[in-house]
C-alpha cells in the first residue's frame, strides 16, 4: 500500500514540469496514442478533446523518452512504459479531465480512441472508473436506433464498441436491425459514408 504513493511522487519528480505530466497523464489515456504517418490524427483528436497544445504535448513526450524512458515512441505511436507508471498516469489522467463529468469526457472521446481507451479502463482503472466507463457505453449503445446507423460518428462508435466487445455490444446492434422497419433500414443507404 505504501509503495504506491511513492511511486507517484517519484513519477512526479521526473516528468516536471507539469505541461509534461499532463502530456504523459494524456498518453496513458490510451494503451498507443498515433502521432505520425495515417495515424497521425490520433494525437491530434486527443489534444482537442483535453484542450491540449499538440506540439506542446509533443516536446513533452520527446522529453520525457530521452530523460526517463515512461514513454516509448516508434515512427508512428507512443506508449506509456512500465505498465506500473502507466496505471499511476491513467489514474491522474481521470482524476483531472474525467472524474468530475465521466459522460461529458466519454461523450468526446473519438471513435478511433474508444477501443485503445476502453482496454486501458480494464487494465488499468480502478473500479469507479471501470463500471463509469462500461454503464456510460452501454447507456449509450442501448440508445442507438436504427435510423441513428445513418449517422457517420454514431456508426464508427458503434463499430468500435462491437470491435472491443462483441459479447455485449453486438447483440445490441442485432437487435436494432432485427426491430427497425424496412423503411428506417432503406434510409441507411451509405450516403452518409459517400456512397
Amino acid at each position: 500500500p505504501g509503495s504506491i504513493p511513492r511511486l507517484q511522487e517519484y513519477v512526479k519528480s521526473r516528468t516536471e514540469p507539469a505541461e509534461r505530466r499532463r502530456a504523459l497523464d494524456a498518453v496513458a489515456f490510451v494503451t498507443k496514442i498515433g502521432w505520425n504517418g495515417d495515424v497521425a490524427g490520433e494525437l491530434t483528436q486527443l489534444c482537442a478533446v483535453l484542450q491540449l497544445a499538440k506540439e506542446d504535448v509533443l516536446a513533452s513526450l520527446d522529453a520525457i523518452h530521452d530523460e526517463t524512458g515512461f514513454v516509448a515512441r516508434t515512427p508512428r505511436y507512443y506508449y506509456v512504459t512500465p505498465g506500473i507508471v502507466a496505471q499511476i498516469c491513467f489514474q491522474s489522467a481521470w482524476d483531472r479531465w474525467a472524474k468530475a463529468d465521466p459522460a461529458g469526457f466519454l461523450s468526446k472521446l473519438p471513435p478511433q480512441l474508444i477501443d485503445s481507451f476502453q482496454k486501458r479502463a480494464q487494465e488499468h482503472g480502478s473500479e469507479e472508473v471501470r463500471r463509469a466507463s462500461g454503464e456510460f457505453f452501454r447507456d449509450w449503445a442501448s440508445g442507438v436506433k436504427a435510423e441513428n446507423l445513418a449517422d457517420l460518428p454514431t456508426t464508427k462508435r458503434l463499430t468500435a464498441l462491437v470491435e472491443t466487445y462483441p459479447e455485449r455490444y453486438l447483440p445490441l446492434l442485432r437487435d436494432q436491425i432485427e426491430t427497425a422497419t424496412l423503411d428506417e433500414l432503406r434510409r441507411i443507404d451509405g450516403g452518409s459514408y459517400g456512397g
